[in-house]
């Protein structure tokens, strides 16, 4: 049975429901069957992205759930200026659970409500849900972790079930930003103590990648904040996408009140593992030494610049030190035994602020600082022992050894070309833990010039 709900001054007809305009300018819509349980849903556009732009994207979750024996009353927000902010969101979302419950008659509550944000509007829904009671979190091309560091704390500082959908060739939200919060996940995953423990958190915390499909999939008509020009080109079709869009969205609901039925459990892990296909080799690529090895850097770097005296062996014993303070105060060293020559050395992820760390630029870098003895560096060796160099070999063996030949090819059609300059001499220690690596754009050469600060 279909319902037209409130006192409309528009109406928009879409398959399976009937959506009226409301006064505020959101959209509300309602349709139910007697012997099917109800969902909410409170949806924030994206930054200058009208509510009548999502009916498209809801249709098709509101398809997938029917087809799972779940009906739902959606209300798309319209904030001022079609701009999502946190000051307007608190009161947006206890209108839509009002207008929702009358829709309703009552069937939903913040309990069976969840809150879905698309772009701008999954940010500000991240930190919008706290205090409303609300069932789960939805983010559509958006990214849950704000920096590339304690990743799988953000995710755990969520505490109500979410789901993160981005696309693999998301040319705002990059997939790389939304491949920090997989990283995240699959730490936690591996911190589970048994399987079931690991349904139950990837139930309540889950990250899809949508093969083929780019910011634009997730709505219609895209005149968002940066326009359709940053986006990457796409073939996947914009029904067929949003229909891929809204099958996890569907599992990831109706898992929340049916956990114990195993196949929303098996769809959540079938869409887990095909992530981590489309990220495996970013992943390896972050990780890779200058060797190619999947190991730390460092202590690959440390083994490369030192000359081993006749008869003896090198033992690399390599510290990551936890923050900037530990870092600064560590000293390598170098004592050598009867049989074997120990070195130590120290690495430190700087998180620095970088304009290179948000979504809509092409680079998301991660920086390693490696502090290494000297007093056995092989005065004449093929290894160079230059950081420039160093980044280079590391740049170059993860493109051709970790891309699958799909993806060499995207990168070789859309991606920059990358030139590492000289090291820049730091003239102190302090000076040199303070410098980030420098990135410097040529938009219109597509080029990326990266130099590294040495000391």
């Amino acid at each position: 049975m279909q319902r037209l709900t409130g006192a409309a001054t528009v109406l928009l007809i879409i398959p399976a429901l009937c959506a009226c305009v409301l006064a505020s300018g959101s959209l509300t819509a309602c349709g139910t069957r007697s012997e099917r349980d109800v969902v909410g849903m409170i949806l924030f556009p994206g930054a200058y992205i009208k509510p009548s732009q999502m009916l498209d994207t809801m249709s098709a979750i509101s398809d997938a759930l029917a087809q799972r024996q779940l009906d739902l009353c959606y209300s798309i927000v319209q904030f001022d200026f079609d701009l999502p902010n946190p000051i307007e969101a608190s009161k947006l979302i206890r209108t839509a659970i009002q207008d929702l419950s009358h829709e309703s008659k009552g069937s939903v509550s913040p309990s069976n409500t969840f809150l879905a944000g698309y772009s701008l509007g999954a940010v500000v829904a991240s930190q919008a849900f706290r205090g409303t009671n609300l069932q789960g979190l939805i983010y559509l091309a958006g990214f849950i972790a704000p920096s590339q560091s304690k990743v799988a704390e953000a995710l755990m500082a969520i505490e109500i079930p979410f789901i993160s959908i981005g696309g693999e060739l998301d040319g705002l939200n990059r997939v790389t930003k939304v491949a920090f919060d997989f990283f995240g996940l699959e730490h936690l995953l591996a911190s589970a103590n048994s399987s079931l423990e690991r349904d139950r958190l990837l139930v309540s915390k889950s990250v899809v990648i949508i093969p083929g499909a780019n910011h634009r999939s997730f709505s219609t008509n895209f005149t968002g904040i940066a326009g359709p020009f940053h986006d990457f080109p796409t073939s996947l079709d914009p029904t067929v996408a949003k229909r891929l869009i809204a099958k996890p969205v569907a599992d990831f609901i109706c898992a929340q009140s049916q956990f114990r039925n195993s196949s929303y459990v098996a769809a959540l892990w079938a869409y887990h593992e095909a992530s981590a296909t489309i990220v495996s080799g970013y992943h390896a690529a972050r990780n890779v030494d200058i060797h190619g090895n999947s190991s730390n850097t460092c202590g690959s770097l440390q083994r490369a610049m030192t000359q081993t005296p006749p008869g003896l062996q090198t033992e690399i014993i390599h510290h990551v030190s936890p923050d900037i303070v530990s870092f600064a105060e560590a000293h390598p060293s170098a004592y050598l035994g009867q049989k074997d020559l120990f070195l130590t050395s120290y690495s430190f992820l700087p998180n620095l602020a970088s304009i290179f760390d948000l979504p809509s630029l092409p680079q998301s870098p991660s920086e390693v600082a490696c502090k290494m003895s000297s007093q056995y560096a092989n005065p004449i060796t093929s290894t160079s022992t230059l950081c420039a160099d160093a980044n280079n070999r590391i740049f170059r063996t993860s493109l051709l050894k970790f891309l699958t030949s799909e993806q060499l090819d995207r990168y070789s059609t859309l991606g920059w070309e990358v030139e590492f300059r000289n090291d820049s001499v730091a003239s102190s220690g302090p000076t040199w833990i303070a410098s980030p690596l420098l990135f410097v754009a040529d938009t219109r050469a597509r080029r990326l010039h990266i130099q590294a600060p040495a000391l």
